[in-house]
């Protein structure tokens, strides 16, 4: 149902102009505080945080190019140890409505893996290396903003990329896993991954209900339907831009205004929980038993 709502929202989007021909992807991993018993389904270990090292986590993918914020799409974590099997699935999926340009990654999905799946995807990427004795030397004897061939591992499952060499914000060289080809360009994209916090912090300060109940599958069901909130209000922003359709600089309606405005419509249509007001009702009002509502 998640999947049907949000390829809509997107298709919509791509048909209205609103998302360009192609679209930079940032990919990570967002996590939800859990304060039950640490073997309960889907729970994870987690650094230790508000009085907890237990969490529920969730993958996303969210187009990063300003103006065209969506996430097209979102996966629960369970094993910490199959990040790449999840950036494959998401990448692949996004590949069915929207074409990638650039896809960026923290350095917590650095392994040999996700590099040869990156690789395998035949998109391209930008990835920060860890700072590990190898990627040090070879800092220090490469000129900044330059490319080098280079391996990852020593083993017959090694694999192959680029090493950019360049600049963080300190003056302090540092490098990335990439498949581009301009090492001075790099910095620049990689600092477009952080639209993707900022859509984190939208989903869970505006669309993202509270609950302290244990059930894995209705915290499941709240993370995505706060995800498919935050794409709607992407998507009212954008058909209410002055732009139309070359995404927006400004938002029209703040995230907390959609939200009422969203209650205040569900209050008129009187659409509810189960029980539709009426506890010895079973059957949804008229109004969701004829033809669907359509946005215009």
């Amino acid at each position: 149902m998640h999947d049907a709502i949000t390829a809509k929202i997107i298709k919509e989007a791509v048909r209205t102009g609103g998302i360009d021909r192609k679209v930079d992807l940032a990919i990570d991993c967002t996590d939800l505080p859990y304060f039950g018993d640490d073997d309960d389904p889907m729970v994870v270990t987690k650094k230790p945080e508000r009085g907890t090292d237990h969490c529920f986590r969730y993958a996303t993918a969210t187009i990063v190019v300003a103006g065209q914020r969506f996430t097209p799409k979102s996966i629960p974590i369970e094993e910490i140890g199959a990040l790449h099997v999840v950036v494959g699935k998401l990448i692949s999926y996004v590949k069915t409505l929207v074409n990638i340009d650039h896809v960026y990654l923290d350095k917590g999905f650095n392994s040999i893996e996700m590099v040869s799946t990156l690789n395998k995807m035949g998109v391209k990427y930008v990835m920060p290396a860890i700072q590990n004795p190898r990627i040090k030397h070879a800092s220090r004897i490469h000129e900044v903003n330059t490319i080098h061939r280079y391996r990852i591992g020593k083993s017959p499952h090694d694999t192959f990329t680029n090493l950019a060499i360049t600049y963080n914000r300190k003056g302090e060289k540092i490098a990335f896993y990439t498949n581009t080809q301009k090492a001075e360009a790099v910095t620049a994209l990689y600092t477009k991954r952080w639209g993707i916090e900022t859509s984190y912090n939208k989903k869970k300060n505006n669309f993202l209900a509270k609950t302290t109940s244990k059930n894995a599958i209705i915290r499941l069901f709240y993370f995505l339907l706060a995800v498919c909130l935050y794409n709607l209000w992407q998507l009212a922003n954008m058909c209410m831009s002055p732009t139309q359709g070359h995404g927006f600089s400004k938002y029209a309606v703040s995230a907390p205004i959609f939200g009422k405005m969203l209650l205040t419509i569900i209050e008129m249509l009187s659409i509810g929980p189960p029980n539709w007001g009426d506890a010895r009702s079973t059957s949804p009002p008229p109004i969701l038993a004829g033809s669907p509502i359509k946005l215009r």
